[in-house]
């Protein structure tokens, strides 16, 4: 009986459908790890949502920052010291990331300390006025807020917080309809925030108001970036959000 070994075309088709058969187990093994990712990182949004709503329901508000969930009784955040039962996650190494390995990314709403104030151009020579309420007291975690500014036609408007001018009167342009810069308040204090509208007839001109972060009662926002780690994306990149005033949570 003669014995016939494979021929090159036969070993070349083998080799072929071994390599399609291991591609497509790969891809299959990679999608299935994935997947699972994904679902640990829903499981751990999850669990830290349940935390920060037992902040709320012990203080009546969400905290800033998700890190301070670690704080205990004696440094519960400002805002929160009645009813803070904390810490909420014992130490550092329960504070997870993502299965990716990036920081999950944590968010409320910015609060206004001033509420949104027109402003107009007075009669004769532009002076330094006082922006109601005047001044505002403020306490809180961070000392950073946003400066906002609507502007309705004016040209030439400066404004100053604390004695320091933080917008100046180049920042407008004719047609500039809106103006956020960053300011540093007076943590704890009193913080006196004055304009001078140089431009206009005597019809409202802006509109300012001052927003920060302080403990918040509205939402909060829990986010995984997904395994890029950067926002927005498709398939495994796409974000996992969960937000604790809608329903379902997860976006």
């Amino acid at each position: 009986m003669d014995k016939k070994g494979f021929s090159i075309i036969e070993l070349l088709v083998i080799f072929i459908i071994i390599f399609i058969l291991a591609g497509i187990s790969c891809k299959v093994v990679y999608s299935v790890v994935q997947r699972a990712k994904v679902v640990s990182a829903k499981a751990q949004i999850s669990q830290l949502a349940l935390l920060m709503e037992k902040v709320k329901e012990d203080t009546g508000y969400y905290c800033v920052h998700d890190t301070y969930l670690l704080r205990g009784k004696d440094d519960a955040p400002s805002g929160q010291k009645k009813g803070w039962n904390g810490p909420y996650i014992e130490n550092r190494s329960e504070m997870p990331d993502d299965p990716w390995g990036h920081k999950y990314v944590y968010e409320i709403p910015p609060t206004e300390f001033v509420g949104k104030q027109h402003i107009k151009k007075g009669q004769g020579s532009p002076d330094w006025e006082p922006v109601p309420p005047y001044p505002f007291y403020y306490e809180g975690e961070v000392d950073t807020a946003i400066l906002h500014i609507e502007n309705g036609g004016a040209t030439s408007v400066s404004v100053e917080l604390n004695g320091v001018e933080v917008v100046h009167e180049y920042q407008f342009k004719k047609y500039t309809e809106i103006i956020d810069t960053v300011v540093t308040l007076n943590n704890p204090g009193y913080n006196y925030l004055r304009v001078k509208v140089k431009s206009g007839g005597d019809k409202e001109i802006i509109s300012i108001s001052i927003s920060g972060y302080i403990p918040t009662d509205k939402y909060f926002i829990f986010k995984s970036y997904g395994k890029d780690g950067v926002e927005g994306g498709k398939g495994f990149n796409k974000d996992i959000i969960w937000k604790s005033d809608t329903y379902p949570h997860f976006q």
